[in-house]
């Protein structure tokens, strides 16, 4: 016999990277996805490729911005050049 419950939930690891890419929280995410603080945490927990999503996609965010600093320091704003020394 089927267990009963509900069908698993497929959320897109894609989006889940680009939401944890544009610097939004956990809580943040969750929320958009629409899924519980349980369901979130779990899954974080126990399927790599979700957790997995959550930190590249922060990784590439936190390079993204890195990135854009160091370009306008290179251009010559002074703010950016003490921020980044």
């Amino acid at each position: 016999m089927a267990k009963a419950g509900r069908k698993p939930l497929d959320i897109d690891l894609k989006i889940v990277q680009t939401l944890a890419g544009q610097g939004l929280t956990d809580e943040k995410i969750y929320d958009y996805l629409k899924i519980s603080k349980d369901t979130f945490y779990r899954r974080k927990r126990e399927l790599s490729e979700f957790s997995d999503a959550l930190t590249q996609g922060r990784a590439i965010g936190e390079a993204n911005l890195a990135n854009a600093l160091y370009q306008k320091a290179v251009a010559g704003s002074s703010e950016d050049i003490k921020y980044i020394l």
